[in-house]
């Protein structure tokens, strides 16, 4: 090889080997992609059913044939060209099964596989999540204490949505209460029986549910009115009157002379003389401990001898 032939020769490897350095500097560069969406709204990616998220694809569209969108619900792909990088995609969320290993119901494996023209699929997964949208069936119970207290209970189903769950009470005498879900106790202030429309509304995350029930409290009226009077001859019927409330409550008359009676106005006879303390216990149905005693002295005369 002459001089010249050989500067020649030199001179094209030396200009292979620089091509070869910069092949593999910047074919990388030009064929790698970074695929990365993001999401928008709602920012946690959670929410009730159904949950619609907007979804910004932020990948590089560079050397890119197309994109596919998989939002793990069981909904068929969605492929996008190119042109889908900077843009959103909306999808809304309506069916919390399970469609991926170490999934709960309700989760989704959200994925976004980027197809390039030349090297390899790239994918970025992110986890979605849409709650059961279980609004709480409201349900409440009264118990009726003394002294117009009343125990209100939220039996509500909690359900499975998260976060915090909160309840209202109008107790329909112009006053209201918001709690959680812990009994609350109101006292009703009342000069004769009342009857009054209490409304409960229970809230979560995902909507409300009410109800109502009525509650009836009673005024205290325990007397015990004897007819013909505290007075008696034996063998001669009495008339117990009771003034009090003959439905809404339950009775107990004690006699003291070994006889009993549950009627609201008993008749009664004592059959022998002497002086007798007559009790009369009244109770409210479904009250917790709330119950009266009266008593009253009675008088007994023997009857007239032949």
């Amino acid at each position: 090889m002459t001089g010249p032939d050989r500067q020649s020769y030199i001179l094209r490897i030396v200009a292979i080997f620089f091509w070869l350095i910069l092949s593999v500097s910047f074919v990388p560069s030009l064929y790698a992609q970074a695929v990365n969406f993001v999401v928008v709204d709602p920012a946690s990616g959670t929410g009730c059913r159904p949950l619609t998220v907007t979804f910004l694809n932020n990948s590089d569209a560079t050397n890119t044939s197309s994109f596919t969108w998989d939002f793990g619900d069981g909904s068929p792909q969605e492929t996008y060209p190119a042109s889908n990088a900077g843009q959103n995609v909306v999808h809304t969320f309506n069916n919390p099964g399970v469609y991926a290993p170490g999934l709960k119901p309700g989760q989704h494996e959200v994925r976004l596989t980027l197809i390039p023209n030349t090297g390899t699929i790239q994918i970025e997964i992110q986890i979605i999540e849409e709650y059961f949208a279980d609004i709480p069936q409201a349900k409440a119970s009264a118990q009726v204490l003394c002294g117009g207290n009343v125990i209100f209970s939220n039996l509500s189903d909690p359900g499975i949505t998260p976060g915090p769950r909160t309840t209202n009470w109008d107790f329909g005498d112009g006053t209201f209460q918001t709690a959680g879900t812990e009994d609350v106790t109101h006292t009703y202030s009342f000069a004769s029986d009342s009857t009054y429309t209490v409304k409960m509304i229970n809230q979560n995350m995902c909507g409300a549910d009410s109800t109502t029930l009525q509650v009836t409290v009673y005024h205290a009226d325990n007397q015990i009115n004897i007819q013909p009077g505290a007075t008696l001859c034996v063998n001669n019927g009495a008339v117990f009157n009771n003034p009090g409330h003959k439905d809404q409550m339950t009775y107990a008359w004690d006699f003291s002379d070994g006889t009993t009676s549950t009627e609201f106005s008993p008749t009664h006879e004592f059959t022998s003389d002497g002086n007798y303390i007559v009790t009369m216990a009244v109770e409210i149905p479904n009250s917790q401990e709330c119950s009266d005693t009266i008593s009253l002295p009675v008088t007994v005369l023997p009857g007239p001898k032949a």
